[in-house]
């Protein structure tokens, strides 16, 4: 029989030796098993020391509360000793369970034999010697006691092991739904990652047909009758068409993405709204040198500006993105120079469990409409004509560092 030793119950041999692994597992013993053991010894010689009130024993000799005492903690030592190495073997054994049974049988075995021998050379009286002493009867031969210990540590042997192997199995246990719950949120946020990148990689087929329906009508339906600035206007509209998709496509072989990467994203999308909409909305983005590399997740901010972009009767003038840290956290303001974007509706909702996947629970979303800045109230009264040009949207995106 092949014993695979380890130095935790779960990892793999890597021994050979039986003795380079006997040495691994005895070294590998925690406090709380060491604990463990000490307070079996205890209770057993607790329970012997209640027996001596019988009156038929009862002494003054401190030598028989020694070997009352040190008996069952040398028991428990050596159960430990020879538990060790068959609890460090391979936890997935068909074979574990013998291996601890016939653990306990030869700590029971060896605890019978040398407890009393060592309690000779300490010349150290039992309670049992110590009560046929007074009866004036001659003890049990050395068979009969030697069995008679062997079944009182057997018993207390059996049940400690017991104890232990179960409380192993429900760590193990609880380790192994730990490690599969994280290993299926991260495929989760993998698949959702590369599903994303994927999306945003797509050009909107309606903002697709109305950039190249602008194209066409600038150029018109006789190239040669269109004019110079008309057909500069679809170059230039043209051009920004193919930067889109220089930047968005590429994106399709990618599972995450930068923050840098992503303001250039919607810098690339708004150029192709601003061009059919008279330059607007402006774009500004405030991203420090030292935040622009930090990994982004795609598909986070985008969603948040087509919201803005839906109703061209209320398109909003401008559209901040701003970055910062605040504390632990990597903060991302988007201000949006339209009211009413707050409307806690199914995009807002599937975006908030995106982040929820992405980030594990340690992301949050929050919307606020907000009366726009002073300094800023007379741009904003020619932002929009059918909603309330006096307010704001701000979107703020807190995510772990």
């Amino acid at each position: 029989m092949s014993v695979v030793w380890s130095p935790t119950p779960t990892a793999a041999s890597v021994d050979a030796s039986p003795a380079r692994g006997l040495l691994h597992a005895w070294r590998s013993l925690s406090w709380r098993e060491a604990g463990w053991f000490m307070l079996l010894g205890g209770l057993l010689g607790g329970m012997n020391l209640v027996a001596l009130a019988d009156p038929s024993i009862r002494t003054s000799d401190a030598r028989v509360l020694i070997a009352e005492t040190v008996g069952p903690m040398a028991c428990s030592l050596l159960l430990m000793l020879v538990w060790l190495p068959a609890d460090r073997s391979a936890t997935d054994s068909p074979l574990r369970l013998q291996r601890l049974a016939l653990a306990v049988l030869v700590a029971t075995l060896l605890s019978a034999l040398l407890v009393p021998m060592l309690l000779r050379v300490l010349d150290l009286p039992t309670a049992m010697e110590l009560a046929y002493r007074h009866k004036d009867k001659a003890p049990p031969a050395w068979l009969a006691m030697f069995l008679a210990d062997s079944l009182a540590t057997l018993i207390p042997s059996s049940l400690a092991v017991a104890v232990l192997e179960m409380a192993g199995r429900h760590r193990r246990s609880e380790r192994a739904v730990s490690n599969a719950l994280a290993e299926h949120a991260r495929l989760a946020r993998a698949t959702l990652e590369s599903r994303l990148a994927a999306m945003q990689a797509q050009v909107e087929p309606g903002l697709l047909f109305d950039v190249l329906v602008d194209i066409e009508r600038l150029y018109g339906t006789d190239a040669g009758s269109a004019a110079p600035a008309d057909r500069s206007a679809a170059v230039a509209q043209m051009d920004r068409l193919i930067t889109y998709l220089r930047v968005a496509l590429p994106k399709l072989r990618e599972a995450g993405s930068t923050i840098a990467a992503e303001v250039d994203l919607l810098s690339s999308y708004l150029d192709l709204v601003q061009g059919m909409h008279d330059g607007l909305p402006r774009f500004v983005a405030r991203v420090p040198d030292e935040l622009s590399g930090i990994t982004f997740h795609p598909m986070l901010l985008l969603p948040l500006v087509q919201r803005a972009l839906r109703c061209e009767a209320t398109l909003p003038r401008e559209i901040e993105l701003e970055a910062l840290v605040r504390g632990e956290c990597l903060c991302l303001v988007l201000t949006i120079a339209a009211p009413a974007l707050c409307d806690d509706d199914n995009e807002l909702q599937r975006l908030r469990e995106r982040l929820q996947v992405l980030y594990a629970g340690r992301a949050s979303l929050r919307c606020e409409d907000l009366p726009l800045p002073t300094h800023c109230t007379g741009g904003a009264t020619e932002a929009t004509s059918n909603a309330d040009p006096m307010r704001i949207t701000r979107f703020t995106l807190e995510l772990p560092r």
